[in-house]
Protein backbone atom coordinates (compact mmCIF):
# COMPACT_ATOMS: atom_id res chain seq x y z
CA UNK A 1 0.00 0.00 0.00
CA UNK A 2 1.14 3.52 -1.47
CA UNK A 3 1.66 5.88 1.22
CA UNK A 4 -0.18 8.12 2.17
CA UNK A 5 0.78 11.88 2.68
CA UNK A 6 -1.28 13.53 5.13
CA UNK A 7 -3.63 16.50 3.45
CA UNK A 8 -2.37 19.91 3.49
CA UNK A 9 -3.76 22.07 5.28
CA UNK A 10 -4.27 26.13 4.51
CA UNK A 11 -1.21 28.04 6.12
CA UNK A 12 -2.60 29.70 8.89
CA UNK A 13 -2.16 33.98 8.28
CA UNK A 14 0.20 35.26 11.24
CA UNK A 15 -1.10 37.89 13.05
CA UNK A 16 1.21 40.44 11.38
CA UNK A 17 -0.16 39.76 7.46
CA UNK A 18 -3.83 39.82 9.52
CA UNK A 19 -2.95 43.05 10.67
CA UNK A 20 -1.29 44.47 6.98
CA UNK A 21 -4.14 43.33 5.58
CA UNK A 22 -6.23 45.42 7.72
CA UNK A 23 -4.28 48.05 7.83
CA UNK A 24 -4.05 47.40 3.64
CA UNK A 25 -8.33 48.04 3.78
CA UNK A 26 -8.40 51.35 6.11
CA UNK A 27 -6.00 53.21 3.56
CA UNK A 28 -8.21 52.32 0.79
CA UNK A 29 -10.80 53.54 2.92
CA UNK A 30 -9.09 56.67 3.63
CA UNK A 31 -8.18 56.96 0.10
CA UNK A 32 -11.95 56.59 -1.21
CA UNK A 33 -13.23 59.34 1.43
CA UNK A 34 -10.36 61.66 0.71
CA UNK A 35 -11.16 61.21 -3.17
CA UNK A 36 -14.97 61.95 -1.99
CA UNK A 37 -14.07 65.37 0.01
CA UNK A 38 -11.88 66.57 -2.57
CA UNK A 39 -14.55 65.61 -5.56
CA UNK A 40 -16.71 68.21 -3.08
CA UNK A 41 -14.29 70.80 -2.05
CA UNK A 42 -13.64 71.20 -5.51
CA UNK A 43 -17.34 71.12 -6.41
CA UNK A 44 -17.85 73.97 -3.97
CA UNK A 45 -14.74 76.06 -5.61
CA UNK A 46 -15.61 75.78 -8.35
CA UNK A 47 -19.57 76.77 -7.56
CA UNK A 48 -18.11 79.49 -5.90
CA UNK A 49 -16.09 81.50 -8.20
CA UNK A 50 -19.17 81.12 -10.66
CA UNK A 51 -21.49 82.90 -8.13
CA UNK A 52 -18.43 85.27 -7.71
CA UNK A 53 -17.93 85.77 -11.47
CA UNK A 54 -21.58 86.84 -12.09
CA UNK A 55 -21.82 88.83 -9.07
CA UNK A 56 -18.41 90.68 -9.82
CA UNK A 57 -20.47 91.27 -13.12
CA UNK A 58 -23.84 92.88 -12.21
CA UNK A 59 -21.78 95.06 -9.79
CA UNK A 60 -20.16 95.94 -12.62
CA UNK A 61 -22.57 96.89 -14.11
CA UNK A 62 -24.50 98.99 -11.64
CA UNK A 63 -21.16 100.68 -10.83
CA UNK A 64 -20.95 101.89 -14.41
CA UNK A 65 -24.39 102.93 -14.04
CA UNK A 66 -23.58 104.98 -11.11
CA UNK A 67 -20.58 106.73 -12.39
CA UNK A 68 -22.47 107.67 -15.63
CA UNK A 69 -24.84 109.29 -13.34
CA UNK A 70 -22.53 111.04 -11.06
CA UNK A 71 -21.06 112.68 -14.31
CA UNK A 72 -24.24 113.68 -16.10
CA UNK A 73 -25.07 115.08 -12.53
CA UNK A 74 -21.89 116.93 -12.09
CA UNK A 75 -21.94 118.85 -15.62
CA UNK A 76 -25.96 119.69 -14.72
CA UNK A 77 -24.39 120.98 -10.76
CA UNK A 78 -21.68 122.85 -12.78
CA UNK A 79 -24.02 124.20 -15.08
CA UNK A 80 -26.41 125.37 -12.29
CA UNK A 81 -23.58 126.68 -10.33
CA UNK A 82 -22.77 129.04 -13.41
CA UNK A 83 -26.58 129.77 -13.62
CA UNK A 84 -26.82 130.78 -9.80
CA UNK A 85 -23.56 132.95 -10.14
CA UNK A 86 -25.04 134.95 -12.93
CA UNK A 87 -28.53 135.60 -11.26
CA UNK A 88 -26.89 136.53 -7.65
CA UNK A 89 -24.83 139.18 -9.77
CA UNK A 90 -28.04 140.35 -11.99
CA UNK A 91 -29.91 140.80 -8.31
CA UNK A 92 -26.39 142.53 -6.61
CA UNK A 93 -26.46 144.83 -9.74
CA UNK A 94 -30.30 145.20 -9.71
CA UNK A 95 -29.78 146.40 -5.94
Amino acid sequence: MPRRSRPRTPKKSTPEVEACRAHDVLLEQINSKMDAVIEVATSTKNDLRAEMGATEERLSERLARVESAVTTHSAEIRGLRSDFGRLRRDFEEAR
